[in-house]
């Protein structure tokens, strides 16, 4: 066994920046340098050498021990975040501690040293009452939060927080004393009560499964249905007093449709009101809903659908996951002088997340800037989230591709979101990169090179920018230029034109137009929707219509519009389109190879203004994506190509290596012409990441067959809707939890009742 002064001269430069290992202060929250002394003391004391993970196990588990002492009910990151956590600042002091190391980095590292370690889930700032004017409380503290309310931090445990938070060195103004009985007697009777209430609900599961043959609406206390009778009359409960009457149904379409409370109340009256004067309910029963019972309605279904989500997640292990961000104008309540929380609006930088296959919405979380230590980046914030999340979720092993925008802040092969969760969860994933959104990408590049940059969130500088937001209001010209139209638009059936929304709709009638040079009738009066730089669609319907008016440009303007309009009729719509019909991620490297091939057909001066873009926005042309579509393919000749080169990168191994790898989007062949083409397999080749588990022998078999894989999508059109979701609740309710809800309520009833146009879709209701 080695001796202290053995393990301490291992490391003497760790010791001389923590300190001597020593054992926690129980009347204190840890620092982060009890946190790493501790450690050290471990050590110390051990047989043999631990190692940074085994040692930081002990010290997470001793430090829970220490909150759970402070307030059982204070809600704790998951055991591996709280690891997780103390490998990396264990890791950081051990490099800091070296006489060469960043003095900047290391004095910020010092600068936390004396912190409270915080595992609690709540980071929301906690305002003692001196800070925020108030006059004087019974919590002594107050916290404008926004986390779920499983999240919450006990208001008790307010004030103690603060101060353990806002202390620098060991003690703090407040310490963890004896057993507060009043405290150990609320949460006792809490305890019970929750004992009582799943007692309950189990008993009612059973009474429910015993009466099941019995209709929905027969267990309404209110009204039950005759249904032996002859005239099928409805006979009601005599002597209702009270309104008991199930009007949940009713607070789902009230979320749905943002309808207000004291709406949705005198509504559902006035409808019960008309049933009682049809002789339908008996005049002696209380039919009056009031907004309290409307609100009370709202909350329990918003809750019960929280509730149902959250077990399909735990029962299906999720193996793709879509992410997304937007700046939201939000309601939030807002801290006054004098203590009081008031209504009021700011912008939040809220993330979405949804599943994939499905695009069903999973969570969101908001990102702030203010919550960031100095050198952390907006990157490694959302990817702490995204970690989280998918701990507390356990679907850390089942995770196979996460996808976004192909935003820097996502992409970066340094320090972009993905690489960074990859890193953190120690393997590599497949990139779902949203083909629309590059396809976006060179048609930007192309309008600003030739018209000039944007002034605006929706203007340009140039003659024909200007003239973008009305052009229609310019009368049709009589005769439709033609333009040099390389190939042919692919032809939808009318079930997928039925299926597009009206923006594209748009586009793709006034593609064909201009190819048959004949304006259709039925778009000289439509309007096309508003033009953003987040949205290019329309500025490519817009540039169209254009060229189809009376615009009076000339000379060079004419001929740059002329260049736009063939770029967006000969590349940009047919790829959309392409994009659209073929969907599933093992066709974006032929969408890759389509689009080299269209924009090789446009004039060089275009070519060179857009092929360095399309180049540096090929995700799919990445080798493992490659590989993988190939090896999907229903070509032999690319099945046994891949085959080859995935057991050629694999060697000896019999399985694949799973680790990260630096994803950077590989040099391309301009000129390629079928996939084995795109890229160089010399160097920077990497195996995908579907086929690394499989055996060499079942890689094999893929000569023969194709490989069946999950239908993951190639565009982010899933994550675009819940944004869009996101966004709109931001506008309804407070809070992050009231805003989950409600979108899950909405979700919801959008299942039960996915139109509303006829009698007929009213069926899903009253069945």
């Amino acid at each position: 066994m080695a001796t202290r002064a053995q393990k301490t001269a291992k490391c003497p430069y760790l010791y001389s920046l923590i300190g001597e290992g020593k054992e926690f202060n129980d009347s204190e929250l840890p620092t982060l340098r009890d946190c790493l002394q501790y450690g050290l003391l471990l050590r110390e004391r051990s047989v043999r050498n631990l190692q940074v993970r085994e040692l930081c196990e002990q010290i997470a588990l001793k430090v829970k021990s220490i909150w759970g002492s402070a307030n059982p009910r204070i809600p704790l990151v998951t055991d591996k975040y709280a690891i997780d956590k103390l490998v990396h600042e264990w890791n950081s002091a051990k490099s800091l501690s070296k006489p060469k190391a960043n003095k900047a980095a290391k004095e910020k590292f010092i600068s936390k040293f004396d912190r409270l370690f915080d595992i609690a889930k709540c980071k929301c700032d906690i305002l003692p009452c001196i800070s925020s004017n108030c006059d004087g409380c019974e919590t002594s503290a107050h916290v404008i939060c926004t986390c779920p309310r499983e999240n919450k931090i006990p208001t008790v445990e307010l004030l103690f927080l603060s101060a353990q938070r806002n202390k620098d060195g060991e003690k703090s103004s407040m310490q963890i004393g004896n057993v507060d009985i009043k405290e150990s007697k609320c949460q006792l009777k809490r305890l019970v009560r929750k004992e009582k209430e799943a007692e309950s609900k189990k008993l009612k599961t059973v009474e429910e499964a015993n009466t099941s043959n019995h209709s929905d609406i027969s267990k309404d206390p209110m009204l039950l249905i005759d249904s032996d009778s002859k005239d099928q009359n409805v006979e009601f409960v005599e002597n209702c007093s009270r309104n008991m009457l199930d009007i949940s149904k009713v607070g789902l379409a009230a979320v749905r449709f943002g309808v207000s409370d004291r709406a949705a109340a005198a509504i559902s009256t006035a409808a019960l009101a008309a049933a009682r004067d049809a002789g339908l309910i008996a005049r002696d029963c209380d039919i009056t809903i009031d907004r309290a019972k409307i609100r009370r309605s709202k909350m329990k279904i918003c809750k019960r659908a929280q509730e149902s989500d959250e077990r399909k997640v735990a029962e299906n292990k999720l193996e793709a996951l879509l992410f997304d961000g937007r700046k939201d104008l939000t309601k939030y309540m807002k801290l006054g002088n004098d203590g009081k929380l008031y209504p009021s609006e700011r912008k939040e930088d809220h993330y979405s997340l949804c599943s994939e296959s499905g695009g069903k919405y999973l969570h969101h979380f908001t990102v702030s800037s203010e919550e960031r230590s100095p050198d952390e980046t907006a990157a490694h914030q959302i990817a702490e989230s995204l970690y989280e999340w998918i701990l507390d979720h356990d679907i850390s092993d089942s995770l196979v591709a996460i996808g976004g925008d192909s935003t820097n802040v996502n992409t970066g092969w340094k320090g972009g979101v993905i690489k960074i969760l990859e890193d953190k969860l120690g393997k590599k994933l497949i990139w779902l990169i949203c083909a629309l959104h590059t396809n976006e990408l060179p048609l930007r590049h192309l309008m600003i090179e030739l018209d000039g940059p944007t002034i605006s969130d929706n203007k340009f500088c140039g003659n024909i920018g200007k003239l973008i937001s009305k052009v229609t209001k310019l009368p049709v010209a009589d005769h439709i230029p033609t333009v040099e139209v390389h190939g042919q638009l692919l032809k939808l059936s009318s079930d997928v034109k039925n299926s597009l929304s009206n923006d594209q709709r748009y586009l793709y009638e006034i593609t064909w137009g201009i190819c048959t040079g004949e304006f259709p009738d039925n778009l000289k009066d439509r309007e096309i929707g508003p033009h953003s730089h987040a949205r290019w669609l329309n500025l490519a319907s817009r540039l169209c219509r254009l060229w189809c008016s009376q615009h009076g440009l000339c000379s060079e303007d004419q001929h740059n519009l002329k260049l736009l309009v063939q770029f967006v009729v000969g590349v940009y719509a047919p790829m959309w389109f392409e994009i659209k019909m073929k969907s599933k991620w093992t066709d974006g490297p032929y969408h890759v190879l389509k689009q080299l091939e269209l924009v090789q057909k446009q004039t060089e001066k275009v070519k060179d203004i857009v092929i360095p873009y399309v180049k540096s926005s090929a995700w799919y042309a990445h080798s493992e994506m490659i590989l993988q579509a190939m090896i999907c393919s229903h070509e032999k000749a690319e099945r046994v190509f891949a085959v080859k080169k995935i057991l050629e990168i694999r060697g000896d191994s019999d399985v694949g290596n799973t680790s990260v790898r630096p994803r950077k989007t590989p040099r391309m062949n301009e000129d390629a012409k079928k996939l084995s083409e795109l890229i160089s397999w010399e160097t920077n080749v990497y195996e995908p990441v579907l086929t690394c588990p499989l055996s060499k022998t079942q890689i094999n078999t893929f000569r023969d067959n194709p490989m069946i894989v999950p239908d993951f999508p190639v565009h982010g059109q899933s994550i675009e809707r819940v944004v869009k979701e996101v966004t709109r609740a931001s506008q309804q309710v407070y809070g992050a939890e009231k805003r989950d809800g409600f979108i899950r309520a909405t979700l919801a009833h959008r299942e039960l009742l996915p139109s509303c146009e006829s009698k007929k879709d009213m069926f899903s209701i009253v069945q």
